[in-house]
């Protein structure tokens, strides 16, 4: 991980209470879990399925075994930028079929920051599609909302935006809402990019405002997937599920899942590179309790 990287993921271990967990990584394969474990939780982007609809090999395959297998698959996303519908609605265009009911994405949690704050209006700087997701949920993005609040999601705005977001961040009583806390996100070509969780850090460092966080590693999606899972559990009269999550991040996926009280397993060479594990799990102080290559 970049050194930008490592600080904002330390950063959210320590809004945590700065948990660790050094457990000795398994090197696996992702059939051998399958008997394992009763739930399956799964990142999306840069875990199953990456930009254009480019789905990783093995994902698909890898999923219709857990459906065959009579498993529970739950998607904990930090994917903000639509509703759970629409990531379902595009799941299906890709070959993958998840319930909206099964989707945990970091967005819906905007909600719950509207209702203690009371603003219908944000100042929105990121993906296009989350405008609409905003609209969804009765919320207007617009370049002044009236209570200062600006939202942050997905890829990096422009210079302009991010300067013009600053100013609204630097007025009394304004509010950030990071919406997908991402640091960085595998490309296509191998190489990986800023996403909003370095690009609003950085902001906030600027304007010392308040803040509020949405999605992985904070525990909000992952105790409602767990909740989902366990509620489908009692009506069938079965016990309560062991529950691993897929991932490719440690910052977000391995250390939520832990926080959360979910064994990990790390997909490989997306996110996380071989040559600097060993030294991106020392400096965070985790390790997942698995690693793959893929599926």
């Amino acid at each position: 991980m970049t050194p930008i990287e490592i600080e904002v993921y330390k950063h959210y271990l320590d809004l945590m209470g700065n948990p660790s967990n050094r457990v000795e990584s398994q090197e696996t394969t992702a059939d051998a879990l399958i008997e394992k474990y009763d739930a399956f939780f799964f990142d999306a982007f840069g875990t199953l399925f990456n930009r254009k609809g480019y789905v990783y090999p093995g994902a698909l395959e890898f999923m219709q075994k857990l459906k065959a297998a009579g498993k529970h698959v739950r998607m904990v996303t930090n994917a903000a930028t639509n509703t759970a519908f629409k990531v379902s609605e595009d799941m299906k265009n890709m070959g993958f079929e998840v319930l909206p009911e099964h989707i945990f994405s970091s967005g819906r949690y905007v909600l719950e920051f509207q209702k203690n704050y009371g603003f219908k209006e944000v100042f929105y700087a990121g993906r296009p599609g989350g405008v609409q997701m905003l609209n969804d949920f009765g919320i207007a993005a617009v370049e002044n909302p009236e209570i200062p609040v600006v939202a942050f999601c997905s890829t990096e705005p422009s210079e302009e935006r991010l300067k013009h977001a600053e100013e609204i961040l630097s007025r009394p009583g304004a509010v950030l809402l990071i919406l997908n806390p991402d640091a960085c996100a595998p490309e296509l070509d191998g190489s990986r990019s800023e996403v909003s969780g370095i690009q609003s850090y950085r902001i906030w460092k600027r304007t010392c405002c308040k803040y509020e966080i949405c999605g992985k590693p904070f525990k909000g999606s992952f105790d409602d997937a767990i909740e989902s899972v366990r509620k489908e559990r009692v009506a069938m009269g079965l016990p309560n599920a062991r529950i691993i999550m897929f991932g490719d991040t440690l910052g977000t996926d391995v250390a939520g899942a832990y926080v959360a009280g979910v064994d990990s397993c790390l997909v490989m060479g997306r996110n996380m590179r071989r040559e600097t594990f060993d030294n991106d799990c020392l400096e965070l102080g985790f390790t997942p309790n698995y690693i793959i290559d893929g599926f």
